[in-house]
């Protein structure tokens, strides 16, 4: 069957009413009647168009199934944009898809999150953390690091930069760095008055079950913009008191004890260069993580972005 249907083709089998979606000769479910998964319109798939395949057909086709906090993963709603300014990265161990007409790649890292943003940023709106990635899971699931990283990650996270005031000084000589990604959740914001002309917001219907809203305290002035979960605590973890235990914000070092060892899940992407970031004057590029998290840390650099679907401890 795989070697028949095409990359993109909602299928479903005779008498069923689950809707699946073919890629590599996977499927992934795609729609079922509710409260069951609908990913129909944040793809952006046309349900007319399923074709209708005899009964157990697709029993034999592995499934793609994506991991993460909210029922829709953000990875499925934020895709890298066509404008030039991200782009996917194709590494051993993602998983290739297309929603709203765009590629992404979906992976899985694991390692420490060295740096937790207490607040969001309200401009694009996003929310940051700064993923130190294990080289030793990497490296048993056949994930070459070399893939990820870019120029960009080695200045953004540069052990041996001085600073004096604002500006950052390099060695021209040595630079060293943990191998580190940016990554990003987005949020959902819709065009509302007053909203700034350099703040970003999206056309895209807001997925039924992203609800939560931050607190003023956390990020103010966002104009409403509603999170597929909560960013400080995706898996609403609670303390033998039952109160509510969030990912402790900040800038975490080797020896503190509030260092966190976590899985992201998302999509994964590089981006333009970040040289008024890295303090440099040419290309520096770097990968994001997008989550389902969202970026992976890479001016040009690598990102796991907007896609955070999953961030959960260990």
């Amino acid at each position: 069957m795989s070697n028949i249907i095409v990359d993109g083709t909602l299928v479903r089998e005779e008498g069923s009413n689950k809707v699946y979606v073919i890629y590599g000769g996977k499927k992934m479910l795609v729609y079922e009647p509710p409260p069951g998964l609908d990913f129909i319109k944040a793809m952006d798939l046309n349900l007319n168009t399923t074709v209708v395949v005899a009964r157990g057909s697709l029993s034999s086709l592995p499934i793609i199934k994506l991991a993460s906090v909210s029922k829709t993963p953000p990875s499925l709603v934020f895709p890298p944009s066509k404008d030039g300014k991200f782009f996917y990265l194709d590494v051993n161990g993602s998983t290739r898809l297309v929603t709203q007409g765009k590629e992404i790649r979906i992976i899985e890292l694991r390692g420490w999150l060295r740096v937790i943003e207490g607040g969001c940023n309200v401009v694009d709106p996003d929310w940051h953390y700064y993923l130190d990635v294990d080289p030793e899971w990497t490296d048993s699931k056949g994930i070459d690091l070399n893939e990820i990283l870019k120029v960009g990650n080695i200045f953004a996270a540069d052990l041996m930069v001085k600073k004096n005031g604002d500006n950052r000084i390099y060695s021209p000589y040595t630079t060293l760095a943990r191998p580190c990604i940016d990554v990003e959740l987005n949020g959902w914001r819709q065009k509302t008055p007053g909203l700034p002309g350099n703040y970003f917001h999206t056309d895209r219907p807001k997925p039924s079950d992203w609800t939560h809203l931050a607190s003023s305290g956390s990020c103010p002035d966002s104009y409403g913009t509603i999170w597929p979960y909560d960013p400080l605590n995706p898996e609403g973890l609670k303390n033998p008191e039952g109160l509510e235990d969030p990912l402790p914000s900040g800038i975490h070092d080797v020896n503190d004890d509030k260092l966190r060892y976590v899985s992201i899940s998302g999509s994964i992407v590089t981006d333009l260069p970040h040289y008024y970031e890295a303090g440099q004057s040419g290309d520096t590029p770097l990968t994001t993580a997008k989550k389902n998290m969202g970026k992976l840390c890479s001016s040009r650099r690598s990102k796991q972005q907007g896609s955070m679907d999953r961030n959960t401890s260990s």
